[in-house]
């Protein structure tokens, strides 16, 4: 059974293991700038995802999710458990970084690419620390993602763009100011959190010492 769901090394290469287990795809055919794949599950979304990220035309054949299983065990051998530090686009993945942030008490994450790797850093008390890894495969697909939901251009990589996306949770509601930045190896992506509730915190929690609390109320006042 095993050599009848066998395909060529050269097709196998199109894509990495991590890539077929994580979208359950397996290449057909690379002709002439297109690539034919076979899902269990195929869509426009994920064809455009794929488009993304292969920087190819993609076609979608529909197969059964037995047969789809049964050539990835074939022709690709599924690598180790990736660490918590690793982070890959699903439909929930906004909303993971975003509780993650609220839970550490950030303000801000960071998308920034380098030449072997991506990196997500939280900015916490005033320093930020990396908390996720992205694949340089990946990153372009969760950039291009967070621009279409912040009604950016995501054809336009040279130029700083603004946006802005509203996110419900089942236990908070965020608005996101985004902020793109070309960089040497791609674009960099700023989220600035501004959660709802932000209107209920009081001057006294903000860690002011007395006598800097007493000063900037005077200055306030003065403003006016």
């Amino acid at each position: 059974m095993s050599n009848s769901f066998q395909i060529e090394a050269s097709l196998t290469q199109l894509i990495t293991s991590e890539q077929a287990y994580h979208y359950r795809i397996i290449p057909l055919e690379a002709r002439n700038g297109l690539i034919k794949f076979k899902s269990d599950q195929p869509s426009k979304i994920l064809e455009q995802e794929l488009q993304i990220l292969l920087n190819k035309d993609i076609e979608l054949i529909e197969d059964t999710k037995e047969n789809i299983q049964q050539y990835l065990t074939v022709n690709y051998r599924k690598s180790a458990q990736k660490t918590s530090e690793d982070l890959h686009f699903t439909a929930d993945f906004l909303e993971k970084l975003l509780v993650t942030a609220k839970n550490i008490g950030s303000s801000d994450i960071h998308f920034e690419p380098y030449e072997t790797k991506c990196r997500v850093r939280f900015r916490l008390d005033g320093k930020l620390k990396e908390y996720f890894v992205i694949s340089l495969q990946e990153y372009p697909v969760i950039i291009n993602k967070l621009k279409i939901k912040a009604g950016l251009d995501i054809s336009e990589k040279r130029l700083p763009q603004d946006g802005r996306i509203t996110v419900k949770t089942n236990i908070d509601e965020f608005d996101i100011r985004v902020s793109t930045l070309p960089t040497l190896h791609g674009e960099k992506i700023v989220l600035r959190i501004l959660s709802k509730d932000a209107n209920h915190i009081n001057l006294e929690e903000l860690g002011f010492t007395e006598s800097e609390l007493k000063t900037y109320k005077e200055v306030v006042k003065k403003s006016r």
